[in-house]
């Protein structure tokens, strides 16, 4: 339904932490209809959306002493283009996290432990996220960027194999240890191979025999220095932020009222933001600035892989838990903060092996979607959504928040061209390459 007039005014009322706590009332703000408004929004719709726009900078993590410094970026993005880091010379974390794709590569690889789909999750505004991976099995961006270069089926290195890179390059060490400072002696690591890397799960695994010869002293340096280059590829990654979209312009409008900013958005897309914001109840789960509650929901698609269930955020719990180099562990750089206090309140719950992350809406990549690629575009997912056909009957007792909509075709084609508004501009070009050996000489040399 189209707004009455232009000269409609709107009160919006926000809420704000006064002298007497939550909920003081803050001044109330009038703001004309734009005539380009072509829908009807009540105060709760107009509310979401205004929380949705703009997107802020990503939070601190106290975790990582470097996750801001501009050298420490500069040596993360040269790691990783880098496919000397893996254990035959030819996987770099550009290989899967493509930067022409929104960094991810569209397809759906077997992930361990459990040998399970997942789909490469893109990384464009990825630092805003408050669990990383699909499961959450990271609590921290660095501590994520650590896993693939141990993976089997991904980097197949160590922890050994990258401190030997580093302390082996004549541009890289010096750099990285102006960044970082100097690298220890690694007593007795020349004597081991290349390889060495705790592998709990197989005693008998070279790596891990290696990982046993080395003095305690050294196992420690090396994974400091292995912490040191997760949170350099994470100050880089942190740097990936997306530029504005159409759905910001026209949030800018709406809380302006500027005409020509609401007309960002067209009368399809517009009542698209109606209904996911109102009656479709998109905005219960794909909430805020990245359209998402940042948690793990159960969508009602299968969740096992060769009659094996998948569990979800009931396995990811217990990784993060287990990882000596999550949060709270010896190589965070403040394992009393607030971000490493969220480990202590992960309740485990049998419904959650159907759970998985609350992907963010923002900046969306050309699919396929879901935690497996399970959907191939967007048309897929509304319907999915909208029916629910095909979708599982037992919610493993815990989501029940999913019914059918009273959606028609014209709703769900809507709700598509609103979903195609969240797209903006990617990264700045310099951010989507490798810097030269001269940018790394630099850093040591300041």
């Amino acid at each position: 339904m189209r707004a009455s007039s232009a000269s409609t005014a709107l009160l919006l009322l926000a809420a704000c932490g006064g002298p007497s706590g939550v909920g003081s009332p803050r001044a109330i703000e009038v703001v004309e209809t734009p005539a380009t408004l072509s829908v009807e929004l009540d105060a709760d719709q107009r509310n979401r959306i205004l929380r949705a726009s703009p997107l802020p900078p990503p939070p601190a993590d106290p975790t990582n002493a470097w996750a801001d410094d501009p050298d420490a970026a500069t040596l993360g993005q040269y790691l990783f283009f880098d496919e000397r880091l893996s254990e035959r010379g030819d996987t770099a974390c550009a290989t899967c996290h493509d930067p022409a794709r929104s960094f991810s590569d569209g397809s759906v690889h077997l992930v361990s432990p459990g040998d399970h789909l997942r789909r490469t999750p893109r990384l464009v505004d990825v630092a805003q996220n408050r669990w990383f991976g699909w499961d959450g099995r990271h609590d921290t961006l660095w501590t994520q960027a650590l896993a693939p270069l141990e993976a089997a089926r991904e980097h197949g290195g160590s922890r050994l194999h990258v401190v030997n890179v580093l302390r082996r390059d004549p541009i890289l060490r010096p750099s990285f240890e102006a960044v970082f400072g100097p690298l220890p002696p690694f007593e007795g690591i020349d004597g081991v191979g290349e390889h060495a890397r705790p592998v709990p799960e197989d005693p008998d695994h070279p790596h891990q025999r290696a990982w046993d010869a080395l003095p305690e002293g050294t196992r420690a340096e090396i994974n400091r220095v292995f912490a040191q280059v997760g949170k350099a590829l994470a100050a880089y990654e942190r740097r990936l932020s997306s530029e504005p979209t159409p759905f910001d312009r026209f949030a800018s409008g709406l809380r302006s009222g500027d005409a020509d900013l609401v007309a960002a958005l067209d009368e399809r897309a517009q009542a698209g933001a109606e209904l996911f914001f109102g009656r479709a109840n998109c905005h219960a789960c794909h909430d805020g600035p990245m359209f998402s509650d940042l948690e793990f929901h159960d969508n009602l698609l299968p969740f096992t892989d060769a009659g094996r269930p998948d569990r979800g955020r009931h396995l990811g719990m217990q990784l993060v838990r287990e990882n000596p180099f999550n949060a709270q562990g010896a190589y965070s750089d403040a394992a009393e903060s607030r971000t490493a206090r969220k480990l202590e309140f992960l309740p485990a719950r049998p419904r959650q092996y159907a759970e998985f992350k609350t992907p963010g809406l923002r900046n969306l990549d050309s699919g396929p979607f879901m935690h497996r690629g399970e959907l191939a575009d967007l048309d897929a997912v509304v319907r999915h959504y909208a029916t629910l056909d095909g979708a599982r009957i037992d919610s493993h007792g815990g989501e029940r928040i999913l019914k059918p909509l009273d959606l028609d075709v014209e709703d769900q084609a809507a709700l598509v061209a609103f979903l195609e508004s969240l797209r903006g501009g990617e990264p700045p070009q310099e951010l989507l390459e490798q810097p030269s050996s001269a940018a790394i000489r630099q850093i040591a040399a300041r």
